[in-house]
């Protein structure tokens, strides 16, 4: 069940009545299913529970779960989970141990209720080349049944990688019936159905998947170079970095130049990908020169495509007067289109539009706004309701509900929230005074980079 004010599955019981853990809304028990032992917030008695978050999301998370992960490890140095999911996380570097990652959870022993988020993940997530040993480790859990279908889509993927081979090894113009399976194989996999079946299509998901030695190795074969635009980008991409070919800056600004230009623009979606990709390529700089307004064009022109990350980019674009006019209402529009996507990053972006807006009403609608972040994990949103619980800004002055929104960001890390909870401790607002436990979260916040906290260190110890 989710909370219908901010959308958090976090309760607490109180004489029968639910109360949302983040927004504080009350709920009656025929609204609320029964749930077992909700006296306490969930992530104070499970340890698992922000790196749950992480794993059950469409797209990996690389930064936080490691973020989390090594938070386990400061508590629980034998932690297998964690364990694993380090070794997962830099496995392309050191395959082997994420191989010895799995035996190590396999050794170890893991509730049930943790095994229902972490093998869908490991599965989803991990490459052919391990999957022998997840198998193995789902045959001694007793979990294969359960999880065989997802492992016999693993073995044809394997066997698709392997015939994949041949048919860039071999001339594809005069590929025979059985290449051309592979081919229709691979374009419903990468979604690029209603294709033709050419060099190009299959050189595209071969892209999408991140073989770009075999992808550039297939286009290179052919006698004609009229690509889409975002061919282009990944050949560009390829003279860049030295994949599949010699490195050549001349070469991979001639593609990047295809890639906006190009007479072949391709289906919208794949524009709309060149052209972001290309905005973001002109923000980081080096082969192409860092433009701004030029990364604006872009993003606004792949947003009008239905791009989200562009869309949202645009915003920032908007908010910060970056490559272009600020315009806080065209900003709010943007983050608001893609508030259902990007819940997250969206809502902490509207929370700080109102907050700079000041007065009563916006202080209200940044904590609403916030309320909504910080229930997608948002560490950035958590430390501002902090900041407005602690003021009575938007909300009525609560010292101890600042101090449960700064524990919570600063458990994820963010050294701003370490630092507030700090000075909490250390003034005795909304927690008893306690001078040990407040240079303890300013250490850390200064050992993540806050000088502010380096200071009152200084000053005050």
């Amino acid at each position: 069940m989710r909370c219908k004010n901010c959308g958090s599955i976090d309760f607490i019981k109180t004489n029968n009545i639910y109360e949302c853990a983040f927004c504080g809304k009350k709920y009656q028990p025929k609204i609320i299913p029964q749930q077992k032992k909700t006296e306490v917030p969930i992530e104070e008695k499970n340890k698992y529970s922000s790196l749950k978050a992480y794993l059950i999301m469409p797209s990996v998370n690389s930064d936080k779960i490691r973020e989390c992960a090594l938070e386990i490890l400061k508590s629980d140095e034998n932690d297998a989970v964690s364990i694993c999911l380090l070794a997962f996380l830099d496995r392309e570097k050191y395959p082997e141990n994420y191989k010895k990652g799995i035996l190590i959870l396999d050794a170890a022993k893991i509730e049930s209720d943790t095994l229902k988020f972490l093998v869908p993940f490991l599965l989803e997530n991990s490459e052919y080349i391990y999957l022998d040993e997840l198998t193995r480790f789902l045959e001694n859990r007793g979990l294969y049944q359960a999880y065989s279908k997802k492992i016999k889509e693993k073995h044809k993927g394997k066997n698709l990688e392997e015939k994949i081979t041949l048919v860039v090894e071999d001339d594809i113009d005069e590929a025979d019936d059985a290449e051309i399976e592979i081919s229709r194989e691979l374009l419903l996999k990468e979604g690029l159905t209603g294709k033709a079946i050419t060099p190009e299509a299959l050189a595209l998901a071969l892209f999408k998947q991140g073989e770009n030695e075999k992808a550039f190795t297939l286009l290179d074969s052919q006698e004609k170079y009229d690509f889409e635009r975002l061919t282009n980008y990944y050949i560009a991409r390829c003279f860049e970095n030295g994949y599949g070919t010699e490195k050549s800056i001349d070469m991979a600004k001639y593609f990047y130049n295809l890639a906006e230009n190009g007479k072949v623009e391709g289906n919208e979606e794949n524009s709309s990908e060149s052209y972001y990709l290309l905005a973001k390529r002109y923000l980081e700089g080096g082969v192409i020169e860092r433009d701004e307004r030029h990364a604006y064009e872009l993003f606004k022109r792949s947003a009008s495509c239905g791009h989200t990350l562009a869309k949202y980019n645009l915003g920032i674009c908007y908010k910060t007067g970056m490559g272009t006019e600020k315009s806080i209402k065209k900003a709010i529009e943007c983050f608001e289109g893609v508030a259902k996507k990007m819940p997250s990053e969206s809502h902490y972006q509207l929370g700080s539009i109102f907050d700079s807006l000041g007065g009563k009403a916006n202080d209200k609608e940044a904590v609403k706004s916030y309320l909504i972040s910080a229930a997608n994990g948002n560490d950035k949103s958590m430390t501002n309701l902090g900041i407005h619980y602690y003021y009575g800004t938007g909300v009525e002055k609560d010292y101890k509900e600042a101090v449960k929104w700064y524990l919570r960001a600063s458990k994820k890390g963010n050294s701003f929230a370490q630092y507030n909870l700090g000075r909490c401790y250390y003034i005795g607002n909304g927690v008893p005074k306690d001078l040990v436990a407040s240079r303890e979260w300013f250490e850390k916040s200064a050992s993540g980079g806050n000088k502010q906290a380096k200071h009152y260190i200084i000053d005050n110890f």
